[in-house]
């Protein structure tokens, strides 16, 4: 399968979602996708920072790395235009809020909380999509 394959461009998003408003939804794909990654990028970057200081991680700062994969998922599943995006985004909202309040005493996770928030907020969006 190739890369091309794995990723709908905006026309074809916007031709699945044709119902769905004029571009809007094509907008929001995107920038869901984008702070999936973001928020993924920000855990392990946080999470190698936190190595530095506390080793192994605490139990309960693995959901962060619950967080980080999921999100990979997610941007993965919305640029194919996967048909189980939302129930996948319902999945990450909630896993990304809790990551944020597991990492709210950190100060190497500082960024990652501020991503996590950003995306359980846009992740929601999607799933609570009629």
């Amino acid at each position: 399968m190739t890369a091309q394959a794995l990723v709908m461009s905006p026309s074809e998003i916007r031709e699945r979602y044709a119902g769905e408003g004029q571009g809007r939804i094509v907008d929001e794909v995107h920038e869901t996708a984008r702070r999936c990654l973001a928020c993924a990028g920000s855990a392990w970057l946080g999470l190698a920072a936190l190595l530095d200081r506390v080793a192994p991680i605490p139990d309960r700062l693995i959901v962060i790395i619950d967080c980080a994969e999921i999100c990979e998922v997610t941007a993965r599943s919305l640029m194919r235009g996967s048909t189980e995006m939302r129930r996948i985004c319902a999945l990450s909202a909630a896993i990304c809020g809790r990551a944020a309040e597991a990492a709210q005493s950190e100060r190497e996770l500082a960024d990652f909380v501020t991503a996590a928030r950003q995306c359980e907020r846009s992740c929601r969006a999607i799933s609570e999509r009629e």
